[in-house]
């Protein structure tokens, strides 16, 4: 599963960026994804404090960023 995260530097929202993150989980339905990723936000929010998460949602790698 890819995830696609709207970030924003926490010192100036208004310098925003997309991530996409990588991450170990099969492809499942949309809104198992959706509760099976809070983990890997929550790590990637703590290894990235200069960011603030403003938004993310579920894609599967090589997709393009379409959802799953």
């Amino acid at each position: 599963m890819e995830l696609i995260v709207f970030v924003c530097l926490a010192a100036n929202v208004a310098v925003c960026e997309e991530q996409h993150l990588s991450v170990a989980l099969e492809p499942v339905p949309q809104s198992l994804c959706m509760a099976k990723a809070i983990p890997h936000l929550a790590q990637w929010a703590g290894d990235h404090p200069q960011f603030v998460i403003k938004k993310w949602r579920c894609a599967v790698p090589g997709s393009d960023g379409r959802e799953i």
